[in-house]
């Protein structure tokens, strides 16, 4: 979309894109990277860096709320997403390696 002419539900759906692709990215270094490493808040920040010229140039075409939610939020999803390969272990051999997703 040259223009970038959006509606609020296009915004959303952009939006929404943005979470679950970060929360993805996170989840993939939490799985490689050891525990406890920076890793995730390293790739968090370089998404921001690498995002935050392109907001900063397309600034006044969007609403301010839609910049704010996509770079406010960019490196606690990640970061939220590096957890949860290790809490889906935990969660599993909690029910003695069932799987947590079946029903009961």
């Amino acid at each position: 979309e040259p223009d970038l002419i959006f509606t609020l539900p296009m915004m959303v759906a952009r939006l929404t894109m943005a979470a679950v692709t970060s929360l993805l990215a996170g989840a993939i270094v939490g799985a490689i990277a050891p525990p406890r490493s920076r890793t995730p808040w390293a790739l968090g920040l370089l998404l921001l860096a690498a995002f935050l010229p392109e907001h900063i140039y397309i600034g006044s075409r969007l609403p301010l709320w839609y910049h704010l939610t996509f770079l406010l939020t960019l490196v606690p999803l990640v970061v939220i997403g590096a957890r949860l390969p290790r809490a889906m272990a935990v969660a599993r051999s909690a029910v003695g390696d069932q799987d947590v997703m079946a029903p009961r």
